[in-house]
């Protein structure tokens, strides 16, 4: 159905004019790549608040697959863990009288060398191990499953006690992971919400986090101990809970990727953030707090009469606090500079081991060695946690690369959405929908981009958001997405980004201004030559350079890109879009000398081809076209491979250059495909300015029409001589595999016409052959706007009908005529401009969103874009089946993007540019 039309005219002919097109209402049969993707059932929990909101994330957290410590980790850190405190409790204690005597004096309480050997090894084992947990734990994961598989086929007998022996082992292979995880959650977490890492925005978090850390250093200076010893453990605990807060939230990210729309509330605050660099931060004064520990034990031992540590050979210390402090701290540095990881635990193997801290009791001797030992864990965990996360992140990205994960955590996201539309080349004339980093790039959740684009006072930068638009344009196009557009442009007060929205949901290409030519010029020549560019993205800058004029472009260049065929079959293959297109640009500027060349590359397609690969085959076919004889379709087509030769001839047979106005009127209607006509505003008796629209004086006229507005026209334009036919839709169908619901009646004796008009075609499947047709050609064919529709429609009358102000069932097919069917494109006569059938026959898509009236229409030729409604198209002429009121030159219907009904097709049009 036609909409918006017909609301003054006499009610019968209304229902007739609805009926004839009541499949309007159908739905478009259209599946969405990224929406149809389900999540896993088993969490699908609903949210909960207070105790048992907290009570789930326990369990999660502690029980679930979320815990912090998985079961491999478990086991790893459990046994370094009994590792350090067997050495500590057993050997630790007498090392510093042990380092002084000959290897083997005193047996009693030495390590032997076999438990040495041993302890090595193990650390060794264990260490990799750590480095290592993600991929042995993927790799268990799979023993697992093929076990379990193997099992399942298995009898009953064999089956039971298996299962029961898999539950106990598996209850002993879950517990350190559960024992371990229960303690960092009952000390970390609390601890970390009192240091502040729960808190929105990083200066609240590094203020608290700053409060407790220096409290607790100055107290580990000024109070005495044990109190200062219990104010440096706080804030250990705290460093560690912020550290702590930095992996969680690696964690929580993973979770929204799963829970995402499920659970929400299962991410935790602070995961919005990046917490690393606080964490790196925090971690710094751990190397503070620690030499203000031994400096609180060493006071306490000494006041107790046995000092645990000599320092350098029992230098003496400042007297006051502060230089004490920093006397400790140059102990600790020279301490960590000298250890090397796990070496350092060498007074423990019966080996001197000269340190500034040197441990002067068994105690002394237990707090140094233990004190080595957690900062080498800690080194270890550190590199533990930089693996996971490596790994994580590149399971994201293959998982997000094969279009298998919907969605990005923000940080990534951000990044990532920033460098795409940073991609986007205005220089290539292309819809940034349609641009090679928007079109490649893999399936994004709607739901999300939404979240992005409504982001305008969250601190989104603007090219996420205009990313995130762009994206969701061209992979989520639909009325849903039309009317969300539409809302937000409303809703938008940033002009730059509410003229972005309006940009990319108009979908139609801006046009170039003629002042920007010589750096679009360079800009593309960069482009071409870059070998790292996508092909795609270097062919389509070969096409913009042929649409320039020859005079500023290096045709040099182009022939170089025609002509390269270096490197293996695959790099040959590749470059042949690129070889074709800057066919296209030199046989644009009429480069003769480039036509060996481009036979030679018509030689190199072979076979069946299909894709982007038959674009190409046709593009050089049409390139050959226009530098050999146009007229001579054969020749063309038998310079390529005989299964191929069909495909070139059709491609050969597009026309070349628009034809003037009296060819276009004579009754032959010629063999090439999609003709067009130049339309030249202000060249001989067409003036530039006209009248477009309805004065009250029209008693036919609908509200929609009025009210009448001048306008004057600026720029030459060519427009199609005919609708686009079935013959040309059809060729762009098999040659795409592009799916769209054909409705072809057949006339009375059964036959059926190629020359009649497309129809059942919706809007965005004209744009698809208009995006096909230049690829092939290498112009830039659109819809027309609906001013330079109107301004061809009327060919310089001022009455209803291009002929008068009745109407003639002789010059227009609607559904006065009889029989009521399409009639062919040539049917009728033409008018001034040599047009055919503007009015009648199918109703004409244009670029343009629809806008109720004519009120506050900008006076120039362009599509408006701004302020429409981007879910619904103007159609302009009338059909076959619509009442006469409909087809006059002024008329204006509209109908949804999605919608394919009988009685709508489209006409081509493309701007002149300065090298046509």
């Amino acid at each position: 159905m036609v909409h918006g039309v017909g609301r003054t005219m006499a009610q019968s002919e209304v229902e007739l004019d609805r009926e004839a097109l009541g499949l309007a209402e159908q739905a478009p049969n259209r599946e969405d790549k990224v929406n149809d993707r389900q999540l896993p059932q088993d969490i699908a929990e609903p949210k909960r608040d207070g105790l048992l909101a907290g009570w789930v994330q326990f369990k999660a957290d502690v029980f679930g697959a979320r815990r912090s410590v998985q079961p491999l980790s478990g086991w790893l850190l459990s046994g370094l863990l009994g590792l350090v405190i067997w050495l500590t409790v057993y050997y630790a204690p007498g090392a510093f009288e042990r380092a002084k005597q000959a290897h083997g004096a005193d047996p009693a309480g030495v390590i032997t060398m076999d438990a040495a050997y041993f302890t090595i090894i193990t650390v060794a084992l264990l260490s990799l191990a750590v480095a290592f947990e993600p991929f042995l734990s993927r790799f268990i994961g799979n023993r697992q499953k093929a076990l379990l598989k193997a099992l399942g086929t298995s009898s009953a007998w064999v089956r039971l006690p298996v299962v029961w022996l898999g539950k106990a082992i598996w209850f002993i292979w879950q517990l350190p992971s559960i024992v371990l995880s229960f303690f960092d959650y009952i000390l970390a977490r609390p601890i970390a919400v009192a240091v502040g890492t729960s808190l929105q925005g990083w200066p609240r978090r590094y203020a608290c986090g700053a409060v407790v850390i220096f409290a607790a250093i100055a107290a580990g200076l000024y109070a005495h101990a044990p109190w200062g010893l219990y104010a440096v453990g706080a804030g250990m605990i705290a460093i560690l809970a912020i550290v702590r807060r930095w992996s969680w939230s690696e964690s929580d990210r993973e979770t929204f990727l799963v829970e995402r729309g499920i659970r929400e509330g299962a991410m935790r605050v602070g995961f919005k953030e990046d917490l690393r660099d606080e964490a790196l931060i925090a971690l710094t004064f751990l190397f503070v707090l620690i030499p203000v520990g031994l400096r609180q034990i060493q006071q306490a031992t000494c006041g107790a009469g046995d000092c645990a540590f000599t320092l350098d050979g029992d230098a003496a210390l400042p007297a006051g606090t502060l230089g004490q402090f920093i006397a400790w701290l140059g102990y600790f540095g020279a301490e960590l500079a000298k250890s090397v990881p796990f070496v350092d635990w060498s007074e423990v193997f019966h080996v001197a081991n000269d340190s500034p801290i040197e441990p002067l009791t068994p105690f002394g001797a237990q707090i140094v060695f233990v004190m080595r030992a957690m900062l080498d864990l800690l080194l270890l965990a550190a590199v533990l946690q930089a693996v996971q996360i490596a790994s994580r992140l590149r399971e994201q990205w293959t998982a997000f690369d094969a279009n298998r994960l919907p969605i990005l955590e923000p940080f990534t996201e951000a990044r990532l959405l920033k460098s795409t539309v940073e991609a986007i080349e205005p220089c290539l004339e292309q819809h940034p929908a349609e641009q090679h980093a928007i079109a490649e790039f893999p399936a994004y959740e709607d739901k999300r981009l939404k979240e992005l684009i409504q982001e305008r006072r969250s601190g989104t930068p603007p090219e996420v958001r205009k990313a995130a638009v762009a994206l969701l344009a061209c992979q989520h196009a639909s009325e849903a997405t039309d009317q969300f557009f539409t809302d937000e442009e409303k809703e938008e007060d940033d002009l730059e980004m509410r003229d972005w929205i309006v940009h990319v949901a108009c979908g139609v290409t801006r046009e170039h201004d003629a002042s920007d030519l010589d750096a679009h010029r360079s800009r593309l020549e960069a482009l071409l030559k870059d070998s790292f560019e996508a092909v795609q993205v270097r062919a389509a800058a070969a096409r913009c350079l042929g649409r320039m004029p020859a005079a500023i472009t290096s045709t040099a260049l182009l022939q170089e890109q025609l002509a390269n065929t270096k490197g293996n079959k695959e790099e040959k293959i590749a470059r042949l879009e690129l070889r074709a297109a800057a066919a296209l640009a030199l046989a644009k500027h009429k480069q003769k000398d480039a036509l060996a060349d481009i036979e030679k590359l018509a030689g190199t397609f072979s076979g069946e081809l299909r894709g982007d690969k038959l674009i190409a085959e046709m593009a050089t076919a049409h390139a050959l076209a226009r530098l050999s004889n146009a007229s001579d379709v054969e020749a063309v087509a038998n310079a390529f491979d005989a299964p191929l030769r069909e495909w070139a001839r059709q491609a050969a047979r597009i026309q070349l250059d628009p034809m003037d106005i009296e060819a276009a009127k004579a009754r032959e209607p010629g063999t090439a495909l999609n003709q067009m006509v130049r339309i030249a505003p202000g060249e001989g008796p067409f003036k530039s300015t006209f009248t477009m629209g309805s004065g009250d004086d029209d008693d036919q006229a609908f509200p929609s029409d009025k009210p009448p507005k001048e306008i004057t026209m600026t720029q030459a334009y060519a427009i199609g001589r005919y609708a686009v036919t079935q013959e040309e839709f059809g060729l762009f169908t098999e040659a795409t595999g592009y799916t769209t619901s054909p409705f072809r009646r057949q006339q009375d004796n059964g036959t059926f016409s190629p020359r009649w008009p497309a129809f059942e075609v919706n809007w965005r499947d004209a744009m698809a052959y208009c995006k096909w047709l230049e690829a092939i050609t290498g112009e830039v064919y659109r819809l027309p706007s609906e001013v330079e529709w109107e301004y061809a429609c009327r060919a310089g009358t001022t009455t209803r009908y291009s002929w008068g102000d009745d109407f003639d069932v002789e010059r227009a097919n609607s559904n006065r005529t009889q029989p009521n069917s399409p009639k062919e494109v040539g049917s009728y006569d033409p008018n001034d401009w040599g047009l055919w059938q503007m009015h009648g026959n199918v109703y004409e898509w244009c670029g343009d969103p629809w806008h109720e009236t004519h009120e506050g229409r900008p006076a120039g030729q362009s599509v408006w874009a701004a302020d429409g409604a981007y879910g619904l198209r103007v159609l302009r002429g009338g059909s076959w089946l619509n009442i006469p009121q409909l087809l006059r030159s002024a008329g204006r219907g509209w109908n949804s993007t999605d919608v394919r009904v009988s009685g709508i097709g489209f006409r081509l049009s493309r701007t002149l540019n300065l090298a046509s």
